[in-house]
C-alpha cells in the first residue's frame, strides 16, 4: 500500500491525502487539484481542504480476473480535462486505452 502525502515546511511527515494501490499522480496546472489513480479508479483531491471525489472507474473492482490499471494521468494546460491512460493486460495482446474526462462536469459538495 502506498500513501500520497502533502508536506509543508513545518512537518517532518506530510499530511495523508490518499492511500492504496496508487499508480499515477498528477497535480493540476492551476494548482487546485491533485489527481491520483488507485488501481482502476481515478480520484481528485483538493489539497486546500482534503475533500476527495472519484471521477472515473475503468474496470471491475471486484472481478479478480480484471487486471487493468490506470498507469498515467495528464491534465490539459487549462486544468479543464484530465487524460487517463489505462493499461489492459490480455492473454491475446496487452493494449492501452485512453480516456479524457471533462473536469468541469464534476461538482464539489461544499
Amino acid at each position: 500500500m502506498l500513501k500520497l502525502q502533502i508536506a509543508d515546511d513545518t512537518r517532518n511527515r506530510g499530511k495523508d491525502v490518499a492511500s492504496g494501490e496508487l499508480g499515477a499522480v498528477a497535480w493540476s496546472p492551476n494548482g487546485s487539484l491533485i489527481a491520483y489513480a488507485d488501481s482502476v479508479e481515478v480520484a481528485v483531491v483538493r489539497p486546500s481542504d482534503g475533500k476527495r471525489i472519484v471521477v472515473g472507474r475503468f474496470g471491475d473492482t471486484v472481478d479478480p480476473q480484471d487486471e487493468r490499471f490506470v498507469s498515467r494521468l495528464s491534465w490539459s494546460p487549462n486544468s479543464n480535462y484530465l487524460a487517463a491512460l489505462v493499461y489492459v493486460p490480455s492473454q491475446v495482446r496487452d493494449y492501452p486505452v485512453l480516456y479524457v474526462l471533462d473536469m468541469s462536469k464534476f461538482k464539489w459538495d461544499r
